[in-house]
């Protein structure tokens, strides 16, 4: 079992992660969670990377562009399957929330 790497930045953005499949005229598409891109520190080294989290996380935490996070995930083992660099993420926490989400919305 390969060990988890502690990841930590700040989320450049956020889109949705899904898997396109195609067999001869036939598509098929299943949704898998959400794509973060970070600008911090992975396994001690500052990099810009992706993380998949799936959607109970993003529900649980709402996830938004500007937002401190912490956690560990692994690397991606089939890159072809997968849009993102990390994923399996756990002991995700949100460090901070930036200026902008804690004003109200404009009217």
């Amino acid at each position: 079992m390969e060990d988890k790497l502690i990841f930590a930045g700040t989320v450049l953005s956020i889109q949705p992660r899904i898997r396109l499949m195609r067999s001869f005229d036939q598509r098929e598409h299943s949704y898998l969670g959400y794509s973060l891109r970070i600008d911090g520190t992975i396994d001690g080294l500052a990099s810009g990377f992706t993380v998949g989290i799936g959607k109970s996380l993003q529900a649980k935490h709402r996830v938004e562009v500007g937002i401190g996070i912490e956690g560990m995930c692994l690397p991606v083992q089939n890159t072809d399957l997968e849009p993102v660099s990390y994923y399996k993420v756990s002991k995700f926490k949100v460090i901070s929330r930036s200026q902008m989400q804690s004003q109200s919305p404009p009217p």
